[in-house]
């Protein structure tokens, strides 16, 4: 098996559990967007057929690698960002479906099913999800993977075995880039944002994503200093990259703010006090967390940075009198 990037010993005593025929039947991988929790639940699922650690190149590992083991199960949000419960167990993708698929005898000696982005599960999903997670038929393993572990039911958090994977570190990401040809003069300015995930350097790495996400930027900033009309699109930007991750990189450019010195950018503007860009980052934070109740972002968005403004404003106003 070729060691991952980062998080080295959690993939360690994982890997040793495993060995030693001691790995829990339901698990959590829990961390940061992009810092290779999937990549190692794959890993994993391959070291549990392949007869030489991962080895990537036998049938079992690349029926694996295409989505094709008998045994090993994939799963993630649908086109509209859930992973819903299902009407009955043929709804395949939905909970009931895999609940009905676990509940046979698997074709091999075990069965691993993947979980990604298990809190995109409403709480009835969670819920019907519950007992299997508790107590899995025998031989068969859930990992589930999460961004998100406190939209987890605090009943699954306690009845499964959490591993908290943490972001990379510079050196890590940067390694990353040069292996993936990032040309060098881009790296500092790519890492200033990623915050330690790899999946959003990579994303950052594409000059136009790069530029959309620093327009969305400058037009809050604009915004909230000269409060008029907040006219600026976010749909191409919500199109591109999905609104989990637009949300999560403008969260890491406006905690650039959040410090004792800030980054030479040409476009990071150094005005906006930090209680500013504090309370645009609760405004982004809610917005996340509103998003499992399928809100308008946009709307949504430009109604909270006019009350920012409105309260701000009005503020600064009652200090001047």
């Amino acid at each position: 098996m070729q060691p991952l990037s980062g998080n080295h010993k959690q993939q360690t005593i994982i890997s040793h559990c495993l060995h030693n025929a001691s790995l829990p039947h339901s698990l959590l991988f829990s961390g940061l967007e992009g810092i290779g929790k999937k990549t190692f639940a794959m890993t994993l699922a391959k070291m549990m057929f392949c007869k030489n650690n991962a080895c990537n190149t036998c049938p079992s590992c690349l029926q694996i690698e295409h989505g094709i083991h008998p045994d090993v199960i994939v799963m993630g949000p649908n086109d509209k960002g859930t992973i819903p419960i299902g009407n009955d167990d043929e709804h395949e993708g939905s909970i009931r479906w895999l609940i009905a698929r676990i509940s046979l005898a698997p074709v091999n000696n075990c069965r691993v099913v993947i979980i990604n982005d298990a809190h995109t599960m409403n709480m009835q999903a969670q819920n019907a999800l519950l007992k299997t997670i508790e107590e899995p038929p025998h031989n068969n393993f859930i990992i589930l993977i999460s961004s998100e572990r406190n939209q987890l039911l605090p009943t699954i958090r306690s009845r499964i075995t959490e591993y908290v994977f943490n972001p990379l570190s510079q050196e890590e990401l940067t390694a990353i880039l040069v292996h993936n040809g990032v040309p060098h003069e881009k790296h500092n300015a790519i890492l200033a944002v990623a915050s330690g995930s790899a999946s959003y350097a990579l994303i950052l790495s594409d000059d136009t994503l790069y530029a959309m996400i620093v327009d969305a930027y400058r037009a809050i900033v604009n915004f909230v200093i000269h409060p008029e009309v907040f006219s600026h699109d976010l749909l191409p930007l919500l199109q591109a990259l999905g609104p989990y991750k637009t949300i999560d990189l403008l969260i890491n450019i406006f905690r650039l703010h959040c410090g004792n010195s800030f980054p030479s950018l040409p476009w990071f503007d150094s005005y906006l006090e930090e209680e500013t860009a504090v309370e645009i980052i609760k405004i982004l934070l809610e917005l996340r967390r509103g998003l499992s109740h399928n809100i308008n972002i946009r709307m949504a968005l430009k109604g909270m940075l006019y009350s920012l403004c409105f309260s701000y404003y009005n503020k600064r106003d009652t200090l001047w009198i």
